[in-house]
This record gives structure tokens, sequence and C-alpha cells, in this order.
């Protein structure tokens, strides 16, 4: 067959060709979806977010309350790093304690975060500040300060009489009688040992420091720890001894204080209260019990309190144990299937249950000045985090804060301080006086409108799971928006809170042309034991599962989230499961960025890798399947690892991995120090990653229907019931 048509000679084809004759129709346009210009760069906001710390600089943070009533408070500027310190008396001034530049002589470059922590004695008339490697005493009642000349030191801390201050130095406690002209060495550690620091696994627990002082200023209860047998390296491996020595300020041979070792390695809490007896809540190796010790400083021999039990491992709440004035104790546990507060006898004898497990107890703040009540936090919705009294003579639990957010709070002297941040944006902080009037600490901080976040509530197979989502805040119904999904990853902190400032930096993301996802998964706190323990020698599938669950569930009734353009970022564990999820789920996810991720469980500190994957030995497949170099014949994805030049190291596995399968992956070293310059940096980085990699919004020439999940699940239906090969 041959056909001539202008001057083109076209053999053994079947043309289609529009007719351009008089009375034939023309074919409608082929639709075709539009990208959009990315919106410009919020730099200002960048700049805000950044340089007050995501508007937290400025905002007054309680660090101690008086004898008689008086909040002792840091702030800095809105813009500023280093912190004042501040005192609201019980009539309601303010007034300025010490002021970090001041003290330091002028010294801008050596400031820092400026004052960050003190101690305070307990008359209250004496503070100790430790700024800048430094040691000052500030008598309260006429703001005199002066310098204590310490040398170098560690982890100064004031008595409880205000006399004295101790410090480590060179693995020895030391003693500064303030007004003595230089201090003076109150242990002598052997060549193998060290004495008053604490140890690497302290920090997983929560501990930071060494030694405690006696409730009468005579004695001091110190840390002493073998490091003899440890190496380099993580989970199986050696770790410290430790155990505890008891010394009298006027010096002598300790009195140790020794348990069994073999059973509680793990040394996670000392206290020494004035009303109850010297205690020491000790871990066994695998976590999964734990034990609260009375030890007689006398004899330094220890009796069980309480001892914890967990098949996946026991957690150590901030205050695990509260001594009363009669001698009992308050035990926080999980053992009624999520965390409540019970009470024991001094002797360790159960008593009964002072706040059950569906109120969600987060933390025991303390009791009122009568002692007939406790305060704490919790909540049944993790999301949220309330203030309660409750009465330790029996009767209903009462809210001190309502309508959403998340508050936190600090009690003593019959005054009640809370930090209240908002569910609809803005923080506060209120002082409460059981004789006085509500007053509020003044802020400086900075409060910028309100991020456009909504939040939801999947559900996924046999669970439900709080989805939060930020929009642009010119945010357009006809548009296709790519996605960016926000984990965490971290057993310790919940992803989804009640609280619109959580999401100031999503929503800068979000008006840079994204759509911001976050959601809880199995593994994240505050929904009772079960929930979180499900990761326990998996930190990997089921938390990557729920993701991906409550993205599919997302797409269908929301089809401005282009499901098909999704980066998944994370830092830490979350940036772990982010690596991971552009290697195993190349269909889902078309980027990731991992910031410091954990690339390999086996380099994690043993404490924290064996809590929640187990010893090596017991499970040497899950080891290998949370290891990113793993997979690194699977990345088909493009990655960006964005980490501080130091810590490289831990990713050499995984890059080299990489680079032995032929991929590629995008690295950035960045410092890590919390500057605002560093942090702009980092943000810009990570944006221009993720708008190369997934493009720009789109106006699509037909937009998706919004679908219920009954509907999705009816075409999910239809389709299986099409014959095979049927694809329509």
């Amino acid at each position: 067959m041959m056909v001539a048509l202008r001057g083109l000679v076209i053999r053994g084809a079947i043309v289609v060709v529009a007719a351009s004759c008089r009375g034939e129709a023309k074919p409608a346009p082929v639709p075709v979806d539009q990208p959009l210009a990315w919106p410009a760069v919020d730099e200002p906001g960048l700049i805000a977010l950044t340089a007050s710390d995501g508007f937290e600089r400025g905002a007054p943070i309680p660090l101690a309350i008086a004898p008689d009533g008086a909040v002792i408070f840091r702030r800095s500027k809105p813009r500023e790093r280093a912190a004042d310190l501040y005192q609201l008396d019980p009539a309601g001034k303010v007034t300025l304690l010490a002021q970090a530049q001041a003290l330091l002589g002028g010294d801008a470059g050596a400031v820092g975060d400026g004052i960050q922590a003190i101690e305070m004695s307990d008359d209250g008339a004496r503070i100790l500040v430790p700024l800048a490697g430094r040691a000052f005493v500030i008598e309260r009642a006429t703001q005199a300060a002066h310098e204590l000349a310490l040398g170098e030191h560690r982890d100064p801390a004031l008595s409880p009489d205000g006399t004295r201050v101790a410090f480590v130095r060179d693995g020895d406690l030391w003693l500064q009688t303030i007004g003595a002209p230089q201090p003076s060495r109150l242990t002598q550690h052997p060549a193998d040992r060290t004495y008053a620091l604490p140890d690497d696994a302290a920090a997983d627990f929560g501990r930071a420091r060494g030694y405690v002082w006696a409730p009468d200023s005579q004695r001091i209860v110190f840390q002493r720890s073998d490091t003899r047998a440890m190496t380099t390296g993580g989970p199986g491996r050696p770790i410290a001894v430790v155990d505890l020595g008891i010394v009298a300020i006027r010096g002598g041979a300790p009195r140790w204080v020794t348990w069994d070792l073999a059973r509680y390695p793990y040394l996670a809490r000392v206290s020494w209260p004035a009303n109850g007896a010297l205690t020491a809540i000790v871990v066994g190796r695998a976590q999964t019990q734990l034990a609260a010790l009375a030890i007689d400083p006398a004899t330094g021999g220890t009796r069980p309190l309480v001892v914890e039990k967990d098949a996946a491992w026991v957690n150590v709440p901030p205050s695990p144990l509260t001594w009363l004035p009669d001698g009992s104790f308050l035990w926080a546990t999980e053992s009624h299937g999520s965390s409540a507060l019970d009470l024991h006898t001094a002797d360790g004898a159960f008593v009964r249950t002072v706040v059950t497990a569906d109120l969600g107890l987060r933390r025991v703040v303390g009791l009122s000045r009568d002692g007939h009540d406790v305060i704490l936090e919790a909540a049944a919705d993790s999301r949220e985090q309330h203030v309660w009294r409750v009465p330790l003579a029996g009767g209903a639990p009462v809210a001190l804060t309502k309508d959403g957010g998340v508050h936190r709070a600090w009690s003593g002297a019959g005054v009640l301080v809370v930090r209240s941040d908002r569910r609809g944006g803005g923080r506060t902080t209120i002082v409460e006086r059981s004789d006085g009037p509500r007053v509020e600490l003044p802020s400086l901080a900075e409060h910028p409108a309100a991020p456009a976040t909504t939040f939801e509530i999947v559900t996924i197979e046999d669970h439900a799971q709080h989805v939060a989502i930020t929009r642009p805040r010119n945010f357009d119904a006809k548009v296709r928006y790519p996605v960016v999904l926000r984990v965490t990853g971290d057993p310790t902190r919940a992803p989804v809170t009640d609280a619109l400032d959580d999401y100031a930096m999503d929503q800068w993301y979000a008006d840079a042309g994204f759509i911001i996802v976050r959601s809880d998964h199995r593994g994240t706190p505050d929904r009772g034991r079960d929930w979180q323990r499900a990761i326990s020698g998996d930190v990997l599938t089921l938390p990557m599962n729920d993701q991906i669950g409550a993205l599919k569930q997302l797409g269908a009734p929301h089809p401005e989230l282009d499901v098909s353009r999704v980066a998944i970022v994370g830092a830490g564990m979350g940036g772990s499961l982010a690596l991971l999820g552009v290697m195993l789920h190349p269909d889902v996810f078309a980027a990731g960025v991992a910031l410091a991720p954990i690339t390999d469980w086996s380099l994690a500190s043993p404490a924290l890798g064996e809590r929640y994957m187990k010893a090596p030995a017991d499970n040497a497949d899950g080891y290998r399947r949370t290891s990113a170099a793993t997979y690194a014949e699977q990345l088909t994805r493009p990655v960006l690892l964005v980490d501080a030049p130091g810590r490289l190291a831990d990713a050499h596995a995984v890059l080299e991995a990489i680079a032995t399968a032929g991929k590629r992956i995008e690295l950035a070293a960045l410092p890590g120090d919390g500057d605002p310059a560093h942090d702009r940096a980092r943000a810009l980085v990570v944006l221009g990653f993720l708008r190369d990699r997934l493009g720009p919004p789109v106006r699509p020439a037909v937009m998706p229907k919004a679908r219920t999940e009954e509907e999705e699940e009816e075409e999910e239906r239809e389709r299986e019931r099409r014959p095979a090969g049927d694809h329509k």
C-alpha cells in the first residue's frame, strides 16, 4: 500500500492523520500535568527559626523553687544563646540574679549557652552557677557573686547546707569550702579505678553525675568504676564494673557498697533524700530486670525494696521512686500494662495502687507542701501531657491543666510552676501559689503564626495511629504536592504532639513546596507497654510497616498528597529508618534523608543496643537485618546522609558497601554544635536535595478524586476479582 500525503511517502503502515478539511472535527488536546514553580525560600523565616532555636530562646525555664517561694529561672534574649539567671519573688517582682557575660568578665566568646543549670542550698540562701568551665557562688540576699578557684574540674555540686562545693578532678572527689583559699582532695583512686565519674552507660539511663551529697552535708556517695576489661565497640562487649563508695567530708577510707554485680551491672540512679533511705536503682545487663536497693550508709549493706521485670526491657523513668514523709514510698511501674504509681511500705511491701494505668503516668513531679498529695504529669492520649494532683489518702485525680496541649510542671514550697505548650500554638509559664495569685513568668520569646498543621487518626490492620499533616500556608486543593515523611523511630519520643509550635520547622519546609507528614508507630512511647515493646529485637519491621501503612491510608482521602513522590526523612533512630526505607522500599520512597543515623546497631552503645536489639549472640539475624550495609546492592533511589565530620567513621561500613556495590550516595558533613549558621546550612542542604529529587508541586490535568477508606477497600477488592491480565 502506498499513500501520498503532502510530499511524504509512507510504506506499509496505517497512518491516522488529523484532517484539515472543512467540516471535520479536531481531536481534543491530550491533558498535560503542569509543573509549578517552586515557592521562594523563606530565608527570613529560616533565620528566625534557627536563631531562636525553634522559638524556644527567650522563654523562661524554671531551675529551682526556693524555700521562700521564689522561682529561679533562666532566660535568654529571643535570638541569643546565652541565658542569664533571674528570680520571681513571692510578691511577683522579677530580679536579675546573674548575667552570664558579666560573670565571665565580659568575655562574650566564652559564654556559649550561658547559665543552664544551678545548685541551691536547702535554705535557698546560696546558689552555685557552673559556667564555661568555671564556678560561681551567688548570695541571693545581696546578689553578690564570686568565683571559686577550683582550677580544672568537672560536675561541681553545692552541699545541701551551702558551705562546700564538691567537684571531680582526675578521677577523684575534691572539696572547696566556701571562703577557704584552695580546695582539698577528698579521695585517692588507685590506678585501675576512677571515682565520681559517670560511666559510658549512665547517659543511656538518663544519669549525668557520678556522685550525690548526703542530706546532712557530711558525706558523699560516689561511683567507683573499673574499665579495664572494656574494649572499643558496642553490644555484646565488656562494660565497666560499677559500684559505690561512701566517704565522710572529713576524709578517711570510703565504705564500699557492692551488690550482685553479675545480676545488676548497670547503675541507673542514685538518690539520698532527707526523709528516706539512700537508694540505688540497678539494672541487669539484658535490661529485663531492675531493682531498687536501700543502702545502709553505716555498713554499706543493701536490701531490695522493689524488683521490676519485663520480658522485653524495663524502662527507668525520670523519677522511679519517691519517698514520703512517713518513710513509705511511691514506685512508678509498668507491671499493670501501662505506667502506674504504687504505694509501698518502708521495707518494700506493696500497699495499693495510687495512680492506675488508665491515667497514663509520665513523671512524678513532687509532693504538695503538706505531703497529702502527689503532683504528676500524665495523659491517656500520647499526643498530650497534663498536670494532675492526686490525693495519697485516696480519691479521684484532679486535672490542673486542660484543653489539650503539652504541659510540664515544677513544684516545691507550696508553689506550682506549669509550662504549657498550647494546642493552638503559643507557650506560657504560670506560677501558682497556695496563698497568692497566679503570675506568668515573663517571656521574651518570639511568637510565630501557628503552623497549618491538622491531626487525624488512621486505622492500619488492628490498630490506630496518630497523624499530623502540615500543608503550605498558601495551600491549593487543586495541586498535587511532593510529600516529606518525617520519622523518629525513638522509643522515648512521641512524634505527634498536641502543640502546634512543635511543627514550626515542618511549616517552613511545607511553605517551600511540600506537604509534611508525621505518624506514630509501634515502638513509640506513652501508648502502653505492649505498644512500645512490640519492636523488641527488631527496630525496623513494625515501625516501617506502620509508616508505610499511614502513607497509604492518607493517599486516598487526600489526593493533594502525591504519594508517588515521597521522601522519608529522619535523624538518629529515625535516620536509620530513612536510610533503610529507601533501600528496602523504593516503590514507596523516591528519596531519603538520613541525619546522623545508626547505620549499624552493632556500633551502638552496649546499653542502648542491647535494650532494643538484645545481645548480638542472641539476635545475630536481627543485627544483620537492621544494618544498612546489608542492603547496599538494593539501593536504587537517591539518599542524602548528613552527619558531623567527626562522626562519619560510624557510617564507614555502609559507605564502603555502597561504593563496592557500584552505587551512589550523597554525603553532607556539617558541624552539629547547634550554631544557628550551621543549622541554617543544614536546612538549606536538605531542602535543595528534596527539591532536586522530588520535583515541584504539580497542577494535574485531572485531579484524583478523594476516596474514603471504604471506597478504597472496595476498589482493591474489585481489582482482586478481575481476571488475570485485566488491568483496567
